[in-house]
């Protein structure tokens, strides 16, 4: 099995027998999560703790052993048959569940491990075709093969994709659904449940809407109906989601979260809805803004709907056409009272955007 992490090639002997001041020495974060990570890995380790991604609240450390996350890692890798692949690459952080799950399959599963900077343009910067044929990323890393076609072809080259960490735009999905070589599979899991227990197929043969449980994975939804999973990587406990869901013969489709629906002036609203039409708004538009929906404090209402756009403002007659259209294609108070443009999105290490520290900074200058 061959090893290099950000271009340096490492022994799995080597990588046991490393002194816990050399990985410190290790300047990139991400560097020392990885290496950190398989020194662990390898020499045995029983118990690891993980911080959960804090994207919706603050993080918080739980523990996994060992044989959950091998329980886990054989879970996806039998169902996806990865004794037939060898390779993998790894652009998103070990320091979060998604990639240090890719690391204890890729090992599982004896594949050669290449560990490179996590970056939103990492697969423009890949020469194809290629020797990788597995790989984990997040949305935001995907973005950019709807205009750059040496991305697309870097990602039609691998043999299985694994979305995860954040939902999918529909025209980020539209364009994943068409492409043909790579096997794409968004996947629904949290760190609690180590990983992902369900994956929806994008594109190909079998391509669905639905999520579909992956084998002994036991789904029910609560009284808000929110998913609830069992499953051996849960110790066989239920896990109580705050993602609402839909059913359909077994499968779901996600639509928001519980904790993130916004009571303004005693009118629900759910975030995930008013984004939805705000994207099919830009497209229809021609605009290209990255954006989501949230709230803030308001003295009236308590809480307001805000729509956070990612780039410059454009030009006032059609700003202002766009707001009318937002206004009445959603229901009545469900438009955003205010608007806020970014120079660039903040973004955590999982891949998904930070929400909060954003908001926060809004809080300060307004």
């Amino acid at each position: 099995m061959i090893i290099r992490i950000f271009g340096k090639l490492y022994q799995p002997d080597e990588l046991i027998h490393l002194k816990q001041h050399a990985i410190g020495l290790l300047q990139d974060e991400d560097e020392r999560a990885a290496v950190l990570f398989l020194h662990e890995w390898l020499s045995g380790k029983s118990v690891f703790e993980q911080q959960t991604s804090g994207s919706t609240g603050v993080p918080k450390i739980i523990s996994l052993s060992r044989e959950q996350m091998l329980l886990s890692a054989k879970l996806t890798g039998d169902f996806l048959n990865f004794t037939k692949l060898h390779t993998i690459l790894l652009p998103i952080s070990a320091r979060y569940i998604g990639g240090k799950m890719l690391l204890v399959r890729a090992i599982l599963y004896q594949m050669d491990i290449e560990v490179v900077k996590p970056s939103t343009h990492f697969l423009a910067m890949i020469n194809t075709p290629h020797p990788f044929q597995l790989v984990s990323v997040v949305p935001s890393q995907l973005s950019v093969v709807k205009e750059n076609k040496l991305a697309y072809q870097a990602l039609s080259c691998f043999h299985t994709v694994l979305v995860g960490g954040a939902g999918l735009s529909s025209s980020l999905n539209s364009v994943l659904q068409q492409m043909k070589g790579a096997a794409i599979w968004q996947t629904y899991g949290m760190t609690e449940t180590v990983s992902h227990i369900a994956l929806r197929k994008i594109n190909g043969e079998n391509r669905s809407e639905f999520y579909h449980p992956l084998p002994g994975v036991e789904l029910k939804t609560d009284d808000r109906n929110c998913l609830c999973i069992r499953a051996t990587v849960t110790g066989n406990k239920w896990v109580t989601t705050n993602d609402v869901v839909e059913w359909n013969d077994e499968k779901f489709t996600l639509t928001g979260r519980f904790d993130e629906v916004i009571n303004s002036g005693g009118v629900k609203i759910s975030p995930s809805k008013v984004e939805e039409v705000v994207e099919q708004v830009l497209d229809e538009m021609g605009l290209s803004f990255p954006a989501f929906a949230a709230a803030l404090p308001d003295e009236k209402l308590g809480s307001k709907l805000v729509l956070v756009l990612e780039g410059k403002e454009v030009e006032e007659g059609k700003w202002k056409a766009f707001k009318q259209r937002i206004k009445e294609a959603l229901p009545p108070f469900h438009a955003p009272t205010q608007y806020f443009f970014v120079e660039k999105f903040l973004w955590l290490a999982s891949g998904k955007i930070n929400k909060i520290s954003m908001l926060q900074s809004f809080l300060k200058d307004s």
